[in-house]
């Protein structure tokens, strides 16, 4: 059996799904799927210059960070850091709020991955607990990801845009399909890392993509059932926290 590490979006859906789907699996303790050695996130909080993808100028509270990295440290996840924008220059390097994080993330079990080799060395040498990776060359680093590659003026423009706090509509983006098979041919290969992107805003299909990859087949239909319902009625203290 070759074990790997199975990364979704770090997006506030996503992140719900997740946390709900451990709360199943503190009731029912056999339910994720035997190949799986650890969950994952992979994103950016808000708002991250060294990214290209930003739809707002939000910038999380120190306490906000601190929780949400708290989390992910306490249920062993795996957090990927995307670093892709193709604009940066040094002086992007010394970002405060940036660095903040990074400086923050010291407990997390936290990869980056990055566009520019002189950010990569940076941070290398001054987060040496950040497992630092080459985007453009990830097969090598036991990385696999949905992602179709973007031209490379497309990454230059939205990369622009997030340098000059400007925020137009980003295309849909598109993402290979994966299967179960396929991960656990790459997987008797090597890549140890696998990252899974969907095209859909719709939660049920979110929820089916989560249990197709997470959970055995003889729970997936116990576990989308008690999902859905804890999506659709969420508890008190959800909806204390929205507050």
């Amino acid at each position: 059996m070759h074990k790997y590490n199975t990364i979704f979006k770090m997006d506030e859906t996503s992140k719900s799904i997740i946390k709900k789907i451990l709360v199943l699996k503190e009731q029912i303790p056999i339910i994720l799927n035997e190949n799986i050695e650890k969950i994952g996130l992979i994103g950016n909080f808000p708002y991250c210059i060294w990214a290209k993808h930003n739809k707002t100028v939000e910038i999380y509270s120190y306490e906000k960070i601190e929780n949400e990295l708290k989390y992910i440290a306490d249920n062993n996840l795996i957090l990927f850091f995307e670093f892709d924008n193709t604009k940066l220059e040094e002086k992007h390097f010394y970002d405060t709020y940036m660095n903040m994080i990074l400086k923050m993330a010291q407990n997390v079990d936290v990869y980056a991955l990055v566009y520019n080799e002189k950010l990569a060395e940076f941070i290398k040498n001054k987060y040496e607990y950040i497992k630092t990776v080459n985007i453009k060359d990830l097969a090598k680093n036991s990385i696999y990801t949905t992602d179709m590659e973007q031209d490379i003026e497309t990454l230059n423009k939205m990369s622009d845009d997030v340098l000059n706090f400007e925020f137009p509509m980003n295309k849909q983006e598109t993402y290979t399909s994966l299967s179960l098979e396929d991960i656990e041919k790459y997987a008797q290969e090597g890549i140890k890392n696998f990252i899974i992107k969907v095209n859909t805003a719709d939660k049920y299909e979110i929820v089916n993509n989560y249990i197709n990859y997470l959970i055995k087949p003889e729970y997936k239909d116990e576990v989308r059932l008690k999902l859905l319902k804890m999506l659709a009625f969420p508890s008190k203290n959800e909806l204390q926290k929205k507050e």
